[in-house]
């Protein structure tokens, strides 16, 4: 009796999960390098938080951004 199976993940899902490690290991190293605290003004609103807050906040909007690009 033959049984169902999956075929193996093709290249272009390799060389996809090698880039997104290698994207998410160089953003883990610039966030941890920039630990000086930092003010920003956007529109009215005045904030002082660590670098790596704003960094960390922005690569998550923009994965969350690019995640509901592949939905539409």
């Amino acid at each position: 009796m033959r049984t169902a199976t999956s075929p193996p993940p093709s290249r272009s899902f390799w060389l996809g999960l090698a880039l997104g490690i290698l994207l998410a290991v160089a953003t883990a190293l610039l966030i941890v390098q920039n630990g000086a605290s930092v003010a920003l003004q956007w529109l009215n609103l005045h904030f002082t938080a660590p670098l790596w807050l704003f960094l960390l906040a922005l690569a998550v909007s923009g994965a969350v951004l690019a995640l509901l690009g592949l939905m539409l």
